[in-house]
């Protein structure tokens, strides 16, 4: 690909990056809550969900979210149910220590707790994701070059910048851990977050096509 073409497409998709979106608000809340681990943990699955979508919106598997609108509509809602359910597990739950929401319960809970899960999902039940890509994409993609190859090179690179603002996120975030140790502080942190997710939720549910 033009070194032109990279140049553009990073800068137009660092821009993009930093806007607030559920990748960004569940990793903070994991890295308020839970401090690094979890929340390199959430970004790790972020990411995972992230190149996932790069590839199929090049291939064009996403377009059947574009076409159709019942699977659009069945992606939306679960992308918005799960949402919702992070959300009001945070308002709903107990005042809790810095570390506790980042612990895995036992059984079949363990694997629904694990912020990388959280991470993945969060991001695959994000359908505006894939029009995203879907439509934004393919401006900087060559048709009469292989797009497998610019594939290669494109999505490494939306990783690489998502993953960098993440970890800039995570930097931040840590800084606060401190309230968190303060259980009135801890709980007022826990409503705010929970509350957001709710609202986010909410305006995934309401999106249209």
């Amino acid at each position: 690909m033009e070194p032109a073409v990279v140049l553009a497409y990073a800068g137009a998709w660092g821009a993009l990056v930093v806007l607030p979106g559920p990748d960004t608000a569940l990793t903070l809340k994991h890295a308020v809550m839970g401090g690094r681990a979890p929340a390199v943990q959430t970004a790790l699955g972020s990411c995972v969900a992230l190149l996932a979508h790069v590839i199929a919106a090049g291939l064009g598997l996403s377009a059947i979210l574009g076409q159709s609108a019942t699977a659009f509509t069945v992606v939306k809602l679960a992308g918005a149910g799960y949402l919702a359910y992070l959300g009001l597990r945070l308002i709903l739950a107990r005042s809790q220590t810095p570390g506790e929401l980042a612990e895995p319960v036992a059984g079949a809970g363990k694997r629904a707790a694990s912020p990388f899960r959280q991470g993945l999902l969060c991001g695959l039940l994000n359908p505006k994701s894939a029009l995203f890509f879907l439509t934004f994409l393919p401006q900087f993609l060559d048709p009469a070059h292989s797009v497998a190859g610019q594939l290669l090179v494109l999505g490494p690179l939306t990783v690489l910048i998502a993953a960098a603002w993440l970890v800039i996120v995570i930097g931040l975030a840590s800084q606060a851990r401190g309230l968190a140790g303060r259980p009135r502080a801890q709980e007022i942190l826990q409503r705010l977050m929970g509350t957001a997710f709710v609202v986010i939720a909410t305006r995934l549910a309401s999106a249209s096509r």
